[in-house]
Order: C-alpha cells, then sequence, then structure tokens
C-alpha cells in the first residue's frame, strides 16, 4: 500500500468514469458503492492500491484526512518545530542542529514545555511519510497485543463465523459458550476451565461490534438485505433529453375482468407500461390477462415504437430500464433492442430508485381510474369492505384497456406533474418542436420484432415447436433444393410465420399454421403455458399405464404373434399327419392321378373323339383340386402353388 494514502470510509473516487464511495474498509477488505444507485461491489486493499497506482483510480474526496478543529491546534504546534528543521538543517533530524532550531522556535511561540531534540526528530520523519497527517497527536487506543494465547483467539474468531454468522439468532453468549466447549474438546485445559484465561460475553460483544454491519446481514437476512442496507437512496435518475432514458414495468390491475363470449369472470389483467423519464409521458403500454415475461414487455416495446404514427409520445429510446424478474435472454425482446441499438440497463434488485418514476405513476393510475371502474378490488380487503369485486364485474378487457388510454391521453398528459411542474404532453410537445425522436411504421415494427431461427423443409412444411406451418411456395423452394431456410417467428402471434428466401433475403414468403383454431392470435407464452399442461398430462397418463407400457404392449402383442405361429405349426402337423409339406403335396397329386385316370391298357384313343382333360391349378386351404375342362392334351403337367 501506498504509504501516504490509506483508503477509508467516506472516500469518494472515480473508476473508468464511475464514481464510488468507501463504505467500509477494515481486514484487508474495502467495500465501496456507486453514488447515483448503490450498487455494492468489493475488492482488496492490494487491488485498490494497484488501481491507484496505474491512475485508474482518481481519488475525488479523501475520506484519512484527520486534521480537525479537535487537533489542529497540535498539528500547528508541531509543524512549527518541523517547518524550522526541514528548511534551516541540511540534516533535519541531527540532534544537534535539532538542539539549536528547538531553543529558537520555543522562544518564538512562547513554549514553556518545549519538545526533546528526538520528539522532533520522529515528527520530521511522520511527516515525510505521511504529510501533515503524521503531525497528529495519536493517543494509544488501548492494548494492541493478543489478550489471549493465539489457540483462544482462533477459537473466538472461529465462534463468531460458526455460531453468530448464522441466519439463526445467535448471541455473544452462544459463542463464549462455543469457545469454552472447543477448548475442552480439544485439550486446551481441563474440564473446569482453571488454566486457561477465556473470553467474557462483553469481551465477544466488542468484537461483534468491530465487524462490518454489511457482512452481518448478508450472514443472517441475505444479499438482498445487505445491499439495501449498505446503500443509502441514490442520486435521482436525470433524463434531459426526450427518450434518452426509458423505465418498464408491468403492473397487476385492481380489477376484474369477463369474458366478452361468456360473460363469465376470468380474473385481473396485468399492465405493462412505458414512461419517458424526461417528460414523465407514458410512451407504451401493453394490457393482458398473462404476468409479466418477455412477450408482454415485447408487446409494449412495440407498441412504444409506433405510437408516433398516431400523434402520441413514443419512438425509439436510447435506453431502457427493464424489470429484473424477467428472463429476456434470447428474445425477441433483446434482438429488436440490439437492432435499434437499444441499450438495455437491468434495474438493481429490490431497489427503491431504480424504476421510481414509472412506480409512482402506478400508483396515480391506480387512484385515478382503476379503482373508479366497477369490479375493482381496491388495494386491500380493509378498503373493498363489504364490495363484491366478482359480482360487480361488467367490463371486458378491451374495455378496461381503452379507459386506460383514454384516462392517460386525456387526464394524465394534460394535468401538471408534481415533480416536473409541467403537463406530460406539453413537456414533450416542447422538447420534440426542433428534433423528435426516431419512429417506424407498424409493418416495420412488426417485420423487425421477429426471432429468427433455422429450420428445414420437408414435403412443403416447415415444424416450429411442434406447430406445422404449410405454403405451395415452400414445396417449390425444396424441389430447388433450398431445405435449410431462415423463418422469422412473432412472439406475440405464431398463427403464421414469415420465411426468407435463401438466395433474395428481402423476399418474406408469408407461411400460414395448418391448425389456425389453436394458433389464431396465439402467443409464444401461451404456447410454452399449454406445452407444460400437456406434459403434465403426458406424466398423468404414463403414470396411470405405467412407465413401460409402450414397451410392455408390444411385448404383449410378439408373444401373441408367437402363440398364433405355435398354433398353426400344430394345425398343419396335424392336417399332414406330421409329413412334411412337399412330401404331403405329391403324394396327393400322385392319388388324384390314380382316382381319376383309367389304366392305359383298357383306353382305346380315338382320334376324332375328344376328351376332357382335368387341369389342377392349385390346392386350395381344404386340399380340394380345382378342375376345369379343355380340349388339349390329357396328360398335361399339374402345376402347384
Amino acid at each position: 500500500m501506498d504509504i501516504n494514502f490509506t483508503p477509508k470510509i467516506g472516500t469518494r473516487f472515480s473508476l473508468h468514469g464511475a464514481h464510488f464511495e468507501i463504505t467500509f474498509a477494515e481486514h484487508s477488505l474495502i467495500r465501496y458503492a456507486s453514488t447515483a444507485g448503490g450498487k455494492v461491489h468489493k475488492t482488496t486493499f492490494e487491488q485498490f492500491d494497484s488501481l491507484k497506482k496505474s491512475g485508474k483510480i482518481q481519488i475525488t474526496h479523501s475520506g484519512h484526512n484527520d486534521i480537525n478543529h479537535n487537533n489542529i491546534t497540535y498539528v500547528r504546534y508541531r509543524y512549527r518545530y518541523v517547518e524550522a528543521a526541514l528548511v534551516e538543517l541540511t540534516h533535519p533530524t541531527s540532534m544537534k542542529g535539532l538542539r539549536s532550531i528547538i531553543n529558537r522556535v520555543s522562544n518564538e511561540i512562547n513554549d514553556i514545555k518545549p519538545p526533546s531534540p528526538r520528539a522532533v526528530a520522529r515528527w520530521v520523519k511522520k511527516s515525510r511519510q505521511s504529510g501533515n497527517n503524521g503531525l497528529i497527536n495519536r493517543r494509544n487506543s488501548g492494548n494492541q497485543n493478543l489478550r489471549f494465547i493465539p489457540e483462544i483467539e482462533n477459537l473466538i474468531n472461529e465462534g463468531i463465523a460458526k455460531v453468530y454468522l448464522t441466519p439463526e439468532r445467535r448471541s455473544a453468549g452462544d459463542v463464549t459458550s462455543y469457545v469454552v466447549g472447543r477448548a475442552v474438546e480439544i485439550g486446551l485445559c481441563n474440564k473446569s476451565c482453571e488454566d486457561i484465561q477465556f473470553p467474557t460475553e462483553r469481551t465477544i460483544q466488542r468484537r461483534i461490534k468491530k465487524l462490518d454491519p454489511y457482512v452481518i446481514t448478508l450472514a443472517k437476512k441475505g444479499s438482498l438485505a445487505a445491499d439495501k442496507l449498505a446503500r443509502a437512496s441514490g442520486r435521482k435518475l436525470i433524463s434531459e433529453l426526450v427518450m434518452s432514458l426509458v423505465q418498464i414495468d408491468t403492473h397487476y390491475l385492481d380489477i376484474h375482468v369477463i369474458d366478452e363470449s361468456t360473460g363469465d369472470v376470468i380474473g385481473r389483467p396485468f399492465l405493462t407500461c412505458l414512461t419517458d423519464i424526461a417528460t414523465r409521458a407514458v410512451v407504451g403500454t401493453y394490457v393482458c390477462m398473462y404476468p409479466p415475461s418477455a412477450t408482454t414487455a415485447l408487446g409494449a416495446l412495440k407498441d412504444m415504437l409506433s405510437r408516433a404514427n398516431l400523434g402520441l409520445p413514443g419512438g425509439i429510446p436510447s435506453r431502457i430500464v427493464p424489470d429484473n424478474g424477467i428472463e429476456f435472454s434470447n428474445s425477441s425482446f433483446v434482438r429488436i433492442c440490439e437492432t435499434l441499438a437499444i441499450t438495455v440497463t437491468p434495474a438493481q434488485i429490490q431497489d427503491p430508485d431504480g424504476k421510481a418514476h414509472i412506480e409512482s405513476f402506478f400508483r396515480t393510475l391506480t387512484h385515478g381510474i382503476v379503482q373508479k371502474i366497477p369490479g375493482t378490488t381496491f388495494s386491500n380487503p380493509t378498503e373493498r369492505g363489504d364490495y363484491d369485486s366478482l359480482k360487480k364485474a361488467v367490463f371486458t378487457i378491451d374495455q378496461v384497456c381503452s379507459f386506460i388510454q383514454e384516462w392517460i391521453n386525456e387526464i394524465y398528459h394534460k394535468t401538471i406533474h408534481t415533480k416536473t411542474g409541467r403537463a406530460p404532453i406539453c413537456f414533450w410537445e416542447e422538447k420534440t418542436k426542433n428534433i423528435g425522436p426516431i419512429s417506424l411504421s407498424e409493418d416495420e415494427v412488426n417485420a423487425l420484432a421477429r426471432r429468427p431461427e433455422t429450420r428445414s423443409i420437408h414435403k412443403g412444411i416447415i415444424q416450429y415447436d411442434y406447430i406445422e406451418y404449410y405454403s405451395h411456395a415452400l414445396a417449390t423452394l425444396e424441389a430447388q433444393g433450398f431445405i435449410k431456410v431462415t423463418i422469422l417467428i412473432d412472439d406475440l402471434n405464431l398463427n403464421s410465420i414469415l420465411v426468407q428466401h435463401p438466395e433474395d433475403r428481402a423476399t418474406l414468403i408469408l407461411v400460414e399454421s395448418n391448425n389456425p383454431e389453436y394458433t389464431n392470435g396465439l402467443t409464444i407464452y401461451e404456447h410454452e403455458e399449454a406445452k407444460k399442461i400437456r406434459d403434465e398430462m403426458t406424466k398423468s397418463d404414463i403414470t396411470k399405464l405405467g412407465k413401460r407400457s409402450f414397451e410392455l404392449s408390444r411385448w404383449k402383442l410378439l408373444e401373441r404373434v408367437q402363440q398364433e405361429a405355435i398354433k398353426m405349426k400344430r394345425f398343419l402337423k396335424k392336417l399332414t399327419n406330421g409329413e412334411s409339406r412337399k412330401v404331403y403335396t405329391q403324394r396327393k397329386i400322385a392319388e388324384i392321378k390314380n382316382s381319376i385316370l383309367p389304366p392305359v391298357q383298357d383306353i382305346k384313343v380315338d382320334a376324332q373323339t375328344t376328351q376332357p382333360v382335368i387341369e389342377v391349378i392349385s390346392l386350395s386351404d381344404t386340399n380340394t383340386p380345382r378342375v376345369k375342362n379343355e380340349n388339349i392334351n390329357p396328360f398335361k403337367s399339374i402345376e402347384l402353388e
């Protein structure tokens, strides 16, 4: 470490343009937090010193200057002797030279008890090492040596770590008991503990008090509580330009809605909303029945990008602060942000300042319109009282959405905001008078807000996530040899996909689902949930039929085939009297010949006489020959099938 500087609590510094404040610096650990936001970071003294020496850390406020109103008198007193010694003496720590300096300076300042030359030499040395801080009169803070033998000191540290720093409610007394018990267990003392000194409970309490509060809270309550304890409210987010910073969040609306076709209550909808920090204007909304997800965020984002075509605040933002609870990885939301160069900066978990503006808007929305619509649930059962929210519900989700849109555009945007002192719509128009944010058409947004995937064409059909899409144009591409193609998926509507032509990517082929009853208006979130339900049904069927039901059924089928084959072999053996099929067939043919043809010596052949001819075509299952008369050679060969 640099001997002229020691990081202490309150020290402020900049690192790569960001500003931080040291909140704890003990036991070779430095904990610091961002001055804007309060996110907690950790490092060691050695790492901090290395960054400082390399010039990456710039100290903006030194928290280690101990000169104050209480010790300035001592500093000025010693400074007079040190200054004279450094200016007048070639060797400022020379005892002989310091005696003359002390005599002269003591007469000038009327010092009745001047210091000794050895004391002034020590002050000179400390001044050279630590500047004016080396002249501070530092009183001894107590015994710096170990109070107990090293083994007991180790047990104290071990007891604090294993007993006190746990989620359970342990006390200093529990740590004391642990130290004594372990000392007896490992043989440091006898069972009466008369031959060794142990810490008292008060000693353990003082040791615990010196611990970092962050470490204690982290061990007992978790990282969220520790981070919250370690940071203040934080600096307010400031945005001077419109759409330079946008916050997005989802709110569970306090109202029940009904199904349009049946009139049954289907639950409470969710509102995903985006607000511009500079003007407090609402720049995007999306209402649906499904909880927060990347799909609902995409719906609000698409609305924001195309709102300018309707004369409403919106456009392409520079930075978005989304909800930390949503998984955005590999989603259309992230892909469109990357395409449009929108920076996604998630808010810190449970940070009250991360999305304070949009949270405030939700409170205003709830009291301004939602809790005034029939079917509201109010904020809690106490406020609801005897009000029956389910019976009072009469509006569909589309109607509630229209009420909210009208309230935002006609009331909220035209009301003076308490923080800015301006009406959001007027403030927006003023800031966008010269130049406004870039906006996109609805078709452009729909084309951009799609997720690319690679799939294969098979018989004019593309399958994606168990959904089949067909097109005659795909059959043509397949015939031309283009099997692998890029498809573009709209996570908000899986009823159709777009297929990029392999040779002309600007050409997009619309391919529709072959099951429109299921995919019409289907979002990727709904499809994922439907698959989960199907998987549960599959598991239920497997449980009912057995995990090996397929293999068991197949084995039973094969067993049946084998049994039937054995039966047929027995039947044929009985039918042929144990003879082989070849011998049995030849014997039957001979019997037929002998029974039909007369002896040769008794037959007189007349050339003018036509004799009937027997032709054995085949043997049927009953082994009865089929015969037919033809005027041909009477001794035509017999054929068997």
